[in-house]
């Protein structure tokens, strides 16, 4: 089979896009999830945990997303580093996504991060996270081991993610529903900015949505949390 007939049956196992081959013909390349999957001895090795990120673009320009970045890990964590809740972690689990919001609490907790008052979100906010996930999301079936954790039977699905407990920020510059982390089954971690007041930013910079790189500095109002894993 010659490189053109590779092209016409294969897409990304990620997101499906269509597939380019790179100038050495060495790896067949998704521009999408700025990834390239090897050829070996003329044969595509089309494995997520095979794949190489590529870097970014060098062209200066603002809200470029970052290469993908793959985890094997079955949980990332976040660690507040700025803040009234500093030194918190957030845990989030394969499969699962997680909203991020100003807590109506103002009593102190020592568990704060385990309460569980879910944020409605409404039509718009599903409509954004919806298009969010059919873009840079895998959305098949909910991880397995997402349902053996701490997440209750009755969890809400957003599309092939289960949700887990909200994460509860005791910030006055937080939005009420401020944004969503996912972690998908292949291991891509993001985030993904709800039209809050005061925005998302990451390593400094305003965005509506990233896939985020273990030591990204994410801002969300006053308080600021790192990406440890």
């Amino acid at each position: 089979m010659d490189n053109s007939e590779i092209l016409s049956v294969l897409a990304c196992p990620k997101c499906k896009s269509e597939l380019t081959l790179s100038g050495n013909e060495t790896d067949l390349i998704c521009e999408t999830c700025r990834v390239a999957f090897p050829i070996r001895e003329g044969v595509p090795v089309m494995l997520l945990e095979e794949s190489m990120p590529l870097q970014a673009p060098s062209n200066g320009q603002q809200g470029q997303q970052e290469p993908a970045v793959f985890s094997s890990l079955e949980k990332v964590a976040f660690v507040v580093v700025e803040g009234k809740q500093k030194g918190e972690k957030i845990l989030v689990d394969k499969g699962t996504c997680r909203a991020v919001g100003r807590s109506l609490d103002e009593v102190e907790k020592t568990k704060i991060f385990e309460f569980d008052p879910s944020i409605t979100l409404d039509e718009a906010s599903k409509k954004l996270v919806m298009q969010y996930l059919s873009k840079h999301f895998h959305k098949g079936d909910v991880n397995p081991v997402a349902k053996s954790t701490s997440l209750s039977q009755g969890s809400e699905r957003i599309g092939g993610f289960l949700r887990g407990p909200d994460v509860q920020v005791k910030d006055l510059s937080v939005s009420r529903l401020h944004a969503m982390i996912f972690f998908d089954d292949s291991g891509v971690t993001g985030i993904l900015d709800l039209v809050s007041k005061n925005g998302t930013y990451v390593n400094g910079s305003e965005v509506e949505s990233r896939i985020l790189k273990k030591g990204d500095l994410i801002t969300l109002g006053g308080t600021k949390v790192r990406f440890e894993s």
